[in-house]
């Protein structure tokens, strides 16, 4: 079974829409009736801490609902959100359709024969999405009612009914786990799944982390802005081909060992910055996948890493010195070589 381009296509052009929505209705008007970083963090708080209930329902209440229908709800939130003209109100449903059009993608792009690429593909635009957003609704100060506003979300609802027309997978087939992958997995038993979740989540939120607090004074000016967010959509990208090709665990470590280097070693090196801005994004399909052998379901994985992004949104103005990004980043590498029995791919003696 090829890997149905089409779905993935279709959620990565929405995705790079939507983030470029949310962020430029945020920081064009939103902002301006409240401080920045009140914004960032209720938004964030809700955009990726609800995408796990949502997960956890679709175990229960809403396992019939197709991931296209979910997403097209997402994308009415957003496109309502918009419109709304309280910044805090705003906030609140932009990030609760954002929530449900990420859990839909990345459960849709998980469920193809290529997760890694799937996800990392559409994972891409976001960032690329959210930086040109972020730029043109700080210089641009606009308030609501106007033109913009109505275009945007009669936007996004056009790519809601492309994802409601092309956003369901079709069914996937169960991963088959070899007998030593199965005890590294919840299926297992004993302390071994436990800790591997552990560590994951661990990895998930220093990732998520170091993005936010890693040294940046080389990043000034919208262009060098603009070029960092194609790094990121490039190392996303990469790392989830890689880790289809060769296992979650090579491209992680690559990540995680080139990112600590540049960043702490030249952290006002604008071309040691953007190297490590890939190096940083290539662990993030890496990781999800590892998150998915774990858990064994897409939705609750995709969920999860989501959900262990909300610490960075509160961690907003902190700046962590050069060797703690060193240490904590390769505490994640070790981290991944740990779990490597979790994959398949990666020839490992037991």
């Amino acid at each position: 079974m090829r890997t149905d381009k089409r779905l993935v296509a279709t959620y990565t052009v929405v995705h790079g829409t939507a983030e470029f929505l949310c962020a430029f209705t945020l920081f064009a008007w939103v902002r301006a009736w409240n401080s920045g970083s009140a914004t960032i963090v209720t938004y964030s708080a809700v955009a990726f801490g609800f995408p796990l209930v949502v997960a956890l329902l679709w175990l229960g209440v809403l396992r019939k609902v197709p991931e296209g229908r979910i997403g097209l709800a997402g994308t009415v939130l957003m496109a309502v959100g918009i419109l709304v003209s309280h910044w805090a109100w705003a906030c609140v449903v932009l990030g609760l359709g954002s929530a449900l059009f990420h859990i839909a993608a990345g459960t849709s792009t998980l469920k193809q024969p290529r997760p890694g690429t799937s996800v990392g593909v559409f994972e891409s635009l976001g960032a690329v999405g959210l930086a040109l957003g972020t730029i043109l609704g700080n210089v641009w100060n606009v308030v609501p009612a106007v033109p913009w506003v109505y275009a945007g979300s009669a936007l996004i609802l056009v790519g809601g009914f492309a994802v409601l027309a092309w956003g369901t997978p079709a069914p996937a087939a169960v991963p088959e786990h070899s007998s030593t992958q199965r005890n590294w997995t919840l299926s297992g038993t004993g302390w071994i799944p436990v800790a591997v979740l552990v560590g994951l989540a661990l990895v998930s939120v220093v990732r998520a982390l170091a993005g936010f607090t890693a040294p940046q004074p080389w990043k000034v000016g919208n262009g060098v802005v603009l070029v960092a967010a194609c790094f990121v959509l490039l190392g996303r990208a990469v790392g989830g081909i890689i880790a289809d090709k060769y296992g979650f665990v090579i491209p992680a470590i690559i990540g995680f060992t080139g990112a600590a280097v540049l960043l702490a070693a030249w952290p006002d090196s604008a071309n040691a910055g953007l190297f490590g801005t890939f190096f940083l994004a290539l662990p993030m399909a890496p990781v999800i996948l590892a998150l998915l052998q774990s858990t064994g379901r897409p939705a609750v994985s995709f969920g999860l890493a989501q959900f262990l992004q909300v610490p960075a949104a509160f961690a907003t103005g902190i700046l962590w010195a050069p060797w703690v990004v060193f240490a904590t980043l390769m505490i994640c590498a070790v981290i991944m070589i740990f779990c490597a029995p979790l994959d398949g791919r990666t020839h490992v003696r037991t």
